[in-house]
């Protein structure tokens, strides 16, 4: 058995036997040159990273247990919303979020979007239902709230359990040159933290210099813009972009 607080380390393939546990704790890396075999356990914190540089290696879980633990900032109500996006292979929207309710799980299809020129679809139908049963794909960004019967004030979080994705990611992205901005909903694949300058870099024609990050920080108003009753506000994105 081995836990990364004492030490994060580099290797140029991994086997984990069985009948053993590797923990990736949090602020620390395990990083793979190559590929990893998992015969017993993995398990990753939320600020851990388990990095594999080759994007030709591979990752085989032999009915070990692997899973990735995240883990979400103070959230003072239950119905506030947490963007999601699954670090390993064929996990479902019931299984990462066992407790949400079925009508508060999304995704964003971009494809819907047409812009009034205030970043609101005139058709109301961009976000939509995320079915229970359907798989979390990779690079592709979720919103959901946390279960009704957490107590808040609190943390929210959510157990990934699958094979690491690792290699190269693709997911779609759809661009509308009539609508004034045309959103997407992507999000970070692997289980590890990503750099986003490197990412727009290798993407810059497709991928804007500017990521919008969701977190909850005020209630939803009637007074706030959107196609609901009481709607969340525009300013809780945080904005990084490119060169500042």
């Amino acid at each position: 058995n081995y836990n990364t607080s004492a030490g994060s380390f580099r290797a140029c393939n991994l086997t984990v036997n069985a009948g053993f546990t590797l923990n990736v704790s949090n602020d620390t890396y395990v990083e793979v040159e190559n590929s990893v075999v998992v015969n017993g356990s993995i398990i990753v914190e939320t600020r851990g990273n388990f990095v594999q540089n080759d994007s030709r290696g591979t990752f085989t879980d032999n009915a070990g247990t692997t899973y990735v633990y995240k883990e979400t900032p103070l959230k003072l109500k239950w119905y506030y919303y947490t963007y999601w996006s699954s670090p390993v292979k064929n996990e479902t929207i019931d299984g990462a979020f066992p407790f949400t309710d079925a009508d508060r799980r999304f995704m964003y299809n971009a494809a819907n979007y047409n812009d009034r020129g205030d970043g609101i679809d005139l058709e109301g139908d961009d976000w939509q239902i995320a079915a229970g049963g359907d798989p979390l794909i990779p690079g592709v960004g979720y919103a959901a709230t946390s279960g009704r019967l957490g107590i808040y004030p609190g943390n929210d979080s959510a157990d990934f359990y699958g094979e690491f994705n690792t290699g190269d990611i693709t997911t779609s992205i759809f661009n509308n040159s009539a609508n004034t901005d045309s959103w997407n909903f992507i999000g970070n694949p692997y289980p590890c933290a990503i750099d986003f300058i490197a990412f727009q870099s290798a993407n810059s024609t497709i991928v804007d210099g500017a990521a919008y990050f969701w977190s909850q920080a005020s209630p939803p108003l009637n007074t706030n813009p959107g196609n609901q009753v009481l709607n969340f506000n525009q300013n809780d994105y945080a904005i990084y972009t490119v060169g500042s």
